[in-house]
């Protein structure tokens, strides 16, 4: 697991939590997820360079989050609730 610093910047920021209407994690959800210490994290199978990350959230919700190595952290490009197919496939 990477626990390296996450990487913000207005173009990610807008991107995971301005640009979708549908209900999506918010930014702490999101940092909990990555932060986790019982989150999976592995390399997206079809895609890489792509890191999958899916954790329960203190709320009791599944947080999928993708990242990308930038700028010497972790740059989350991705993020939703993850649904049973989700969570069967990357970890739970």
């Amino acid at each position: 697991m990477d626990d390296g610093p996450i990487v913000w910047d207005e173009d990610n920021h807008h991107h995971l939590f301005v640009e979708h209407r549908d209900p999506r994690p918010s930014e702490p959800e999101v940092v909990e997820a990555l932060t986790s210490p019982a989150r999976e994290e592995k390399p997206d199978p079809e895609r890489e360079g792509l890191i999958a990350v899916l954790a329960l959230t203190t709320t009791g919700r599944w947080v999928f989050v993708v990242w990308i190595e930038h700028g010497g952290g972790r740059y989350p490009i991705h993020s939703r609730y993850a649904d049973t197919r989700t969570r069967r496939r990357y970890g739970r």
